[in-house]
């Protein structure tokens, strides 16, 4: 989705943007409009997209069918055994998902069937709304939210019983950042949520940066869940820094662990998740060090928790003696 811009006096802006004035000086207060001085008069130029942004029809079809704001569901299952057992898919970039990595941890949860399935952030690609460049033809907005609703509704079908969370990641906020300057008015009713139609699936929504924790028999788990911010060489412990608490995140596609005891007895642990898009792409290069893989965490009655990251070997991995994906020979 590529706009261009121009700078305009305030009323003309704000007819071209379809708000009142006074709202536009407010987002000039709360520095959510870029302005440049207008003469030495304390008066300012506000930048607006020109025309209407480039959407293809296909795409303007979607979002007037979806503009409509619906609420996500919250849900929670009740433990299926004797402890409370958590999946997370972290970063899996759809459409830049590995196809024989994401099938082969479908594969597991069929298997499985956890009581909650977390899905950790940056789902989706969405280089439709990069501000990067990087890809000079990227997918439209439309094929990367149907991949997105393909790739969700493979999860359910997978699982049809587990409770669904997903946790908004930085390339999810690529889409509030281009409605929020080229779509204003759309603003707060274009959303993933809706687009994705989470409600369908029974899957609560948790926004960018806010830790979440799972609720066990009435009782938060010791352990939260977020996307993740940092990715620097120690960023396990820079997590744990950070938060204080015992958390599991994703973002680096480098997974890492770190643990922290203190003299009443508390450990604390950050637990950085492998991904499951594709590790090599043409902008990161080949020695990135990203892994495939996932999380597996179980919760006791208390609270309490045992956590794994499952490291997968060329796009397969092994549990209770059963290799699931498909393990190269070499």
């Amino acid at each position: 989705m590529k706009t261009k811009s121009e700078f305009l006096p305030l009323g003309e802006a704000a007819k071209r943007l379809g708000i009142s004035s006074n709202a536009l000086k407010r987002r000039r207060q709360r520095h959510t409009v870029n302005v440049i001085p207008k003469g030495d008069g304390g008066q300012f130029l506000y930048e607006v997209p020109v025309g209407t942004s480039e959407i293809t029809p296909d795409e303007w079809e979607v979002l007037r069918e979806l503009v409509t704001d619906k609420s996500p569901a919250h849900v929670e299952a009740e433990p299926t055994g004797a402890t409370y057992r958590i999946l997370s898919l972290f970063d899996v970039h759809v459409p830049e998902a590995d196809a024989f990595a994401f099938k082969a941890v479908l594969d597991f949860a069929r298997d499985e069937q956890p009581d909650h399935i977390v899905i950790g952030g940056d789902f989706l690609e969405l280089e439709s709304c990069s501000m990067h460049g990087g890809n000079a033809n990227p997918l439209a907005l439309v094929d990367e939210i149907k991949a997105g609703r393909k790739a969700l509704s493979r999860i359910r079908e997978a699982c049809p019983n587990a409770a669904l969370t997903y946790l908004e990641g930085n390339h999810e906020t690529r889409l509030h950042r281009v409605v929020a300057s080229a779509l204003p008015s759309f603003d707060g009713a274009l959303t993933l949520p809706n687009l994705l139609e989470l409600d369908a699936i029974g899957c609560e929504w948790i926004p960018y940066r806010k830790l979440w924790n799972p609720t066990i028999n009435g009782k938060r788990a010791r352990l939260a869940y977020t996307h993740g911010e940092f990715a620097s060489l120690h960023h396990a412990k820079k997590h744990l820094d950070t938060y204080g608490v015992s958390i599991r995140y994703g973002h680096t596609h480098r997974p890492q662990t770190t643990t922290r005891g203190f003299a009443d007895g508390r450990v604390l642990m950050a637990l950085g998740s492998p991904c499951l898009r594709t590790l090599a792409p043409s902008w990161a290069g080949p020695h990135n060090g990203w892994l495939h893989g996932f999380g597996w965490d179980e919760f006791f009655a208390d609270g309490k928790f045992t956590a794994s990251n499952i490291v997968m070997a060329d796009r397969a991995f092994a549990w209770r003696g059963k290799v699931y994906g498909q393990k190269s020979a070499s």
